[in-house]
């Protein structure tokens, strides 16, 4: 009898890692932010940076930048031509996800546009 030999693991290729799943719902920051009455609801799974002046708000995360502003009626996704907000504006839904930005103003969508 050998003390302290033991057979020889398989090669790593042959022996394949297992990576614990975890739910969605762990995995993705949520936030609200509040500007006067007006709210911006984020769903995001990377990490955003958010400033806050008077009544606009900036979001950067991903490569993307979004900036709503109140005073303005204006929403800027990623510098293009800004949209126009209806005064009576309630809530921005910002979603991003798995690579794929989605977002509604009053739940309707607004980027990306056409769908």
């Amino acid at each position: 009898m050998l003390v302290g030999c033991a057979p020889k693991p398989p090669p790593l290729a042959d022996n394949p890692t297992v990576i614990a799943s975890v739910p969605e719902s762990a995995e993705i920051n949520r936030d609200t932010i509040k500007v006067g009455n007006y709210t911006i609801s984020t769903t995001l799974d990377v990490p955003v940076s958010r400033m806050i002046q008077d009544a606009q708000v900036t979001l950067t995360f991903a490569g993307h930048k979004v900036v709503a502003n109140f005073d303005k009626h204006q929403l800027s996704i990623d510098n293009d031509e800004p949209l126009v907000l209806q005064p009576d504006v309630n809530e921005i839904k910002v979603k991003f996800v798995r690579g794929t930005l989605l977002i509604n103003v009053d739940e309707v969508l607004v980027f990306p546009a056409g769908k």
